[in-house]
């Protein structure tokens, strides 16, 4: 009888569909995570950048004149590090479109900016603002593709519920059409020979094992 057969097969096709739901529902919100973390620290890095080139400026142009010359070099010499160090890092993070444009300024500006030189310094300061702004932007962008990520791989799983759910239906009435309901009727007619002697199987099946059954048992009350 080939039933048992197709009924296991269903099953065990079900629990697949339901370990592949698992499976999908994990990748999805997993690929988030790395993706829109590496984004975030690149940006961030180069925030970071900007803001240590900001406090080397203001030092410098907030300093007091000192009068031993050899402590000035060494301050002005160390300040000057500090800024070179920092756009190092951020002309070594170059992640967006529009910031290599603003380190070439800074390029072009920095030794007259470290020299007091106001238009230098004026120059190099919208350069790290607008950088800066460059990799807000980029963050922004990254949160707003981590919530569409988010919300398909939310509508995603929705979907792939209801199709599990929708199989299952199916799988469930084709397990009561061709298995609970063959075995109510023998059930009944095998209970009730006693007190009906002429019950007998008199539904048709589409199945030919089960209508076989059927003909079998009649056979058998017959006899």
């Amino acid at each position: 009888m080939q039933l048992p057969n197709a009924i296991r097969f269903g099953g065990w096709f079900f629990l697949i569909l339901i370990l592949l739901l698992g499976i999908g529902t994990i990748a999805v919100f997993t690929r988030m995570s790395p993706a829109i973390e590496t984004i975030l620290k690149q940006n961030e890095k180069s925030l970071r950048s900007c803001e240590e080139m900001l406090v080397a400026l203001v030092q410098i142009q907030n300093q007091a004149p000192l009068v031993d010359s050899d402590q000035q070099a060494t301050n002005d010499s160390n300040l000057s590090r500090r800024f070179r160090k920092a756009y190092e890092t951020a002309a070594g993070n170059v992640t967006e479109q529009g910031e290599q444009q603003e380190l070439d300024s800074i390029e072009s500006h920095w030794k007259n900016a470290m020299q007091g030189d106001e238009e230098a310094t004026a120059k190099i300061v919208a350069s790290i603002l607008q950088l800066s702004k460059i990799n807000r932007n980029a963050m922004r962008t990254a949160d707003d593709r981590a919530r569409r990520l988010g919300n398909a791989g939310a509508w995603g799983v929705v979907f792939m519920t209801l199709t599990v759910f929708t199989i299952g239906l199916i799988y469930l009435r084709t397990v009561a059409n061709q298995l609970i309901t063959p075995l109510t009727e023998v059930y009944d007619v095998v209970v009730k020979a006693k007190d009906e002697p002429f019950r007998r199987c008199g539904r048709q099946n589409d199945r030919a094992d089960i209508q076989l059954l059927y003909e079998r048992i009649n056979e058998l009350l017959d006899e």
